[in-house]
C-alpha cells in the first residue's frame, strides 16, 4: 500500500509543496479496499463457497466515482486458475457463490478479489484469503520443519545514524510463523548481548552504532548483518503513549534542520505538512485519525530521508457490534432467534450492513475479520499473524505489541523513477464489447452495422455499428449467468427503422471475437503450499481447526435432504414456465413440443421443425430478401388487412417478444423447447398488424437446459453468429431447513453451515434479527458477524451458544 506514498510525495515536489494540491485531488490516489466474508474457511471439494463482498472507496464515499464491478477467483496450490467470477457491486455491497471443483485433491487454494481500478497498485493489495479443500485423497504431506528460517533486522525509520542512539527491529519467523527466541547481537564479531522476540517473532534492539563498525545478529546457523550507520543525515526515533505520540528526529552533519519538513498521511490523505521547528514532534492521538498513520521526514527539496508506520488506537472501540442470546434456549433441531445490536460509543444506534455465518464447531476455524483487515492488514506488506488482537483494546501492553509489529514492516525503500500511471479505470459497467473480422481471419477486421439479440428470459434488441476495424462497444448489459447472443452483422448501414429488430444488409459470413475481462496475472503470493491434515495445525498455528479427519469430512458427512425422484419429463412444463408471458388461448394456435422430435439434433433451424407438422401453412422463399423463407398461412387474412402477396408472411415472436426472422433463424433447434402457431382472430387481434398474417411464437428452454453452442452443419451461409457470453455471475440460494413446528421433517440433517445471509440490514434502532434451526449436533456453534456502518467504518464480532 505505501509504495503510494511515492506519488504523493513526487506530486509535492511537482507543486511545491502545494498542500491545498494534494487535497484537491485525493481520488487520483486513494485506495480501495475490499473484504470477503465466507460461510467458512474448510470445505470439501465439489462443495460450495458461499461469500458476502465488502467494497470501501475513500472517494467514492463522497463523489459518485466508485468501483461497482468486483472479480472473484480461486487459485488452486499450482498456480492454476479454477473458477472465477464477475460481481456487482452495489453500494459497496454483494453476495455470492464460487463452487470447487469436485475432483480437486486435497490442498489449501487462494480466494483472490479485486476491482479494476486496483490493478493500477501492487498486487499484494489485492483481497486475499486461504481456503481448506479436503478431497478424496488424503493430502500430499508437506514438512513443516522445511519451512524457510528467516532472520532480518530493520531500523527504525530506515536509517542509522553513528554514535547516534538508534532501534532497531527484529523480526524472527520460520515461514509466516513467529518464532519465540534469543537472538545473539555480534559487533565486529564479538558478542555483545542477547535479545528476545515474542511469540510472534518481533524484538527490538536499542544501540548507538559507532562508525565503522559491523554488527550482526545471530539466531542458530542463520546470521542477518545489520545496515552500515551512517556518518551524517536525519534519522527518527518513536514512543507511543496512550495519549501521544512523540517523534525525536536525530541529524548529523545537517545544515538546517528547519528547512526539513514533516509529513504525515492516514488513509493515503496529506493531513499536515510542515517545516520542522525543532527535534521534537508532538502529535496528540485524539487529534489524529484513528488507525494507521505515516510519519515521513523530508529533506528541503521534498525527498523522503525516513519513514514510520504507527498506529493510533484512539476511538478504536467507537462503533460497536452486539450478538444476543438465541431465543428460545436452543436444543436439536430448534428455530431460534439472535438479535443483533449495533451502536456508537455514545449509545447511540447506527444504520449497518451486514453478514451473518453460523457454524458447527466442528468445521469452524478463525479467520481474520473485517476490522482488521481494514485497519491494518490492507496497509501493511506482507502476512500479519493472527491480526485481530492487535485491535481488541487500548491497553499498554497491545500498543507496545502493534508498535514492534509495525517496525518490522513501517518503512519502505522508494523507486523516484517510478512513473505515475493509472491505466486501469474505476468500472461502473460491466466491459461488453468485442470486434468483428472475416472468418479465420482475425487480423481483418469489418465495418459492419447490426445488432445483438440477447436471448434470455428478457429478451432485448440491440444495435451495434463497427468503426472500421470492426471494433464495437455496448453499456453493460446488466444482467448476469451465460447469455445466448445473436448477431446479426452486414456490411451496408440499414435504414433507421431497421436498427433495432430489423435485419442488417449485405450479410456476410463473421466472426464475432468478444472482449472478456482480462484475468490478472497469478502471483507466488496466490500460490498455497499443498496440505496434510496430519500436521495442519504445525504449519499455521493461528489456523485451528477442530474437526474430524479428512476422510470423515469429506465421505461421511454432508448436506442430507430428502430424496428427489426424477420422472420423465411433462412437456406442458416449458408452457408452466412461460406462463406470464403466453396471453392467447392454446385453443387458437397448433403446438409442437420439440421433445418429440427424435432427430431434432441434425436440424438446420425453425423451418425444419414446422414442415410436416404444422398444419396447413407453406415455406417459400423469402419474398422480401431478408430471411431464407417465409411462412405463408394458407388462405390467410384476418380482416384487418387483407392478405397480399407483399404482406402474407407470418411474423415471429421470441419468448413473448417480437422478433425478425433472422433472429430466429439462428437459433440452435435443440434450444427451442415449443413452438406455437397463431391462426385465430381472437388472439392476433391484439397485436395488430405485426399479426394480420399470422404469428409463429417459438420459445426457448430456460439457460440451464439449452446447449452450450450453436452446431453448424455447413450446408448453407450464415446471416448471424450465436455466441455465448459470461455476464454478471449470480449467487446459489443458501439451502436453509424447514423442519416445521411439529418436529415431522425425517431425514438426518448434518449442515456444517447451519446459516448463511450475506446481506442484513439493521433499522433504524440499529437492530437486525437471524432466524434459524439448529441441527442435530450437541455441542458448540459458532456465529460469526462481519459488516461496515453507513460511513464505511467496518464493524466484527463472533460469539458462540451451545446446544444441549
Amino acid at each position: 500500500m505505501y509504495n503510494t506514498l511515492n506519488q504523493w510525495l513526487f506530486l509535492i515536489l511537482l507543486c511545491c509543496s502545494s498542500f491545498l494540491f494534494l487535497e484537491a485531488q485525493p481520488q487520483l490516489f486513494q485506495q480501495e479496499k475490499l473484504y470477503l466474508h465466507t460461510d467458512r474457511v474448510k470445505y470439501g471439494a465439489g462443495e460450495t463457497v458461499y461469500f458476502s463482498a465488502y467494497h470501501y472507496d475513500p472517494v467514492g464515499h463522497t463523489v459518485p466515482v466508485s468501483s461497482e464491478v468486483l472479480y472473484v477467483e480461486l487459485i488452486d496450490s499450482r498456480g492454476d486458475l479454477i473458477a472465477d467470477q464477475r460481481i456487482k457491486l452495489v453500494g459497496g455491497r454483494a453476495s455470492g457463490s464460487i463452487d470447487i471443483d469436485y475432483q480437486l485433491s486435497s490442498q489449501m487454494i487462494t480466494m483472490r478479489a479485486y476491482t479494476n481500478f486496483m490493478r493500477n497498485f501492487d498486487e499484494a493489495d489485492f483481497y486475499r484469503k486461504s481456503i481448506e479443500v479436503v478431497g478424496e485423497d488424503q493430502g500430499i504431506a508437506a514438512d513443516a520443519t522445511k519451512e524457510e528460517l528467516l532472520l532480518q533486522a530493520f531500523p527504525e525509520g530506515g536509517v542509522m545514524l553513528s554514535d547516534v542512539v538508534s532501534v532497531v527491529g527484529i523480526k524472527l519467523q520460520r515461514g509466516n510463523i513467529g518464532i519465540e527466541g534469543e537472538v545473539e547481537f555480534f559487533q565486529d564479531g564479538e558478542s555483545v548481548d542477547y535479545y528476545e522476540t515474542n511469540e510472534y517473532g518481533f524484538g527490538k534492539i536499542v544501540f548507538a552504532p559507532e562508525q565503522g563498525s559491523t554488527y550482526t545478529l545471530q539466531y542458530e546457523d542463520l546470521s542477518y548483518t545489520l545496515p552500515t550507520s551512517q556518518s551524517q543525515g536525519v534519522a527518527m526515533r518513536t514512543r507511543t503513549t496512550e495519549e501521544l505520540i512523540v517523534v525525536s528526529i536525530d541529524e548529523k552533519g545537517v545544515p538546517d534542520i528547519t528547512e526539513y519538513s514533516a509529513l504525515i498521511i492516514s488513509d493515503n490523505q496529506v493531513i499536515y505538512h510542515e517545516n520542522l521547528t525543532g527535534p521534537i514532534l508532538k502529535l496528540v492521538k485524539e487529534k489524529l485519525p484513528t488507525g494507521l498513520i505515516t510519519i515521513a521526514i523530508l529533506t528541503p527539496d521534498n525527498r523522503p530521508v525516513c519513514e514510520r508506520l504507527l498506529f493510533n488506537h484512539y476511538d478504536i472501540d467507537s462503533e460497536f457490534v452486539d450478538i444476543g442470546e438465541p431465543s428460545p434456549e436452543p436444543g436439536t433441531r430448534t428455530l431460534v432467534d439472535i438479535p443483533i445490536d449495533v451502536y456508537n460509543i455514545d449509545g447511540d444506534p447506527l444504520a449497518a450492513s451486514l453478514s451473518a455465518a453460523v457454524v458447527d464447531k466442528r468445521y469452524y476455524a478463525e479467520t481474520q475479520g473485517i476490522r482488521s483487515q481494514w485497519l491494518l492488514s490492507s496497509e501493511i506488506k506482507g502476512y500479519i499473524q493472527d491480526p485481530d488482537q492487535y485491535l481488541v483494546e487500548t491497553s499498554e501492553e497491545v500498543i507496545d505489541k502493534t508498535d514492534l509489529l509495525l517496525l518490522t514492516h513501517g518503512w519502505r525503500s522508494y523507486d523516484w523513477d517510478k512513473s505515475i500511471s493509472l491505466g486501469f479505470p474505476k468500472e461502473q459497467e460491466l466491459p461488453f464489447g468485442g470486434r468483428v473480422v472475416k472468418p479465420k481471419s482475425v487480423n481483418e477486421g469489418l465495418k459492419t452495422y447490426g445488432s445483438v439479440s440477447i436471448l434470455d428470459d428478457n429478451f432485448d434488441i440491440l444495435p451495434i455499428e463497427t468503426d472500421e476495424q470492426g471494433n464495437f462497444s455496448l453499456n453493460d448489459l446488466g444482467r448476469s449467468g451465460t447469455l445466448p447472443l445473436f448477431f446479426q452483422m452486414g456490411t451496408k448501414k440499414p435504414r433507421d427503422d431497421q436498427k433495432i429488430g430489423g435485419s442488417a444488409k449485405g450479410n456476410t459470413d463473421v466472426e464475432i471475437l468478444l472482449d472478456q475481462p482480462d484475468i490478472h496475472p497469478i502471483s507466488e503470493e496466490d500460490i498455497m503450499p499443498q496440505f496434510s491434515h496430519q500436521n495442519a495445525a504445525t504449519q499455521k498455528p493461528s489456523y485451528q481447526v477442530d474437526a474430524v479427519s479428512g476422510d470423515d469430512f469429506y465421505v461421511d458427512e454432508g448436506l442430507l435432504i430428502d430424496e428427489v425422484t426424477i420422472e420423465a419429463k411433462k412437456l406442458d412444463q416449458w408452457v408452466e414456465y412461460y406462463d406470464d408471458v403466453i396471453d392467447y388461448s392454446p385453443g387458437g394456435s397448433s403446438r409442437i413440443f420439440t421433445d418429440n422430435i427424435a432427430s431434432i439434433g441434425g436440424y438446420d433451424d425453425i423451418y425444419d421443425i414446422l414442415r410436416g407438422r404444422a398444419t396447413g401453412i407453406e415455406i417459400t422463399f423469402s419474398y422480401s430478401g431478408q430471411s431464407r423463407h417465409d411462412v405463408v398461412i394458407r388462405g390467410f387474412s384476418t380482416g384487418l388487412i387483407a392478405a397480399t402477396s407483399e404482406n402474407n408472411a407470418a411474423r415471429f415472436l421470441l419468448n413473448g417478444s417480437k422478433v425478425s426472422a433472422p433472429t430466429i433463424e439462428a437459433i440452435n433447434p435443440i434450444d427451442i423447447a415449443f413452438v406455437d402457431v397463431i391462426k385465430g382472430l381472437s388472439e392476433l387481434a391484439q397485436y395488430g398488424e405485426y399479426g394480420s398474417a399470422g404469428i409463429i411464437a417459438v420459445y426457448l428452454k430456460p439457460p440451464g437446459a439449452r446447449s452450450s453452442s450453436r452446431t453448424s452443419t455447413g450446408k448453407k451461409k450464415t446471416t448471424g453468429v450465436y455466441v455465448d457470453y459470461q455476464a454478471y455471475s449470480s449467487a446459489k440460494e443458501f439451502y436453509k431447513v424447514n423442519y416445521g413446528a411439529d418436529g415431522s421433517y425425517e431425514k438426518e440433517s448434518i449442515r456444517r453451515t447451519v446459516h448463511w445471509e450475506p446481506l442484513i440490514n439493521t433499522d433504524e434502532e440499529g437492530v437486525a434479527t437471524i432466524s434459524f434451526y439448529t441441527s442435530e449436533y450437541i455441542g458448540t456453534y459458532h456465529i460469526d458477524i462481519q459488516g461496515m456502518t453507513a460511513a464505511g467504518e467496518p464493524l466484527s464480532q463472533r460469539i458462540s451458544f451451545t446446544v444441549q
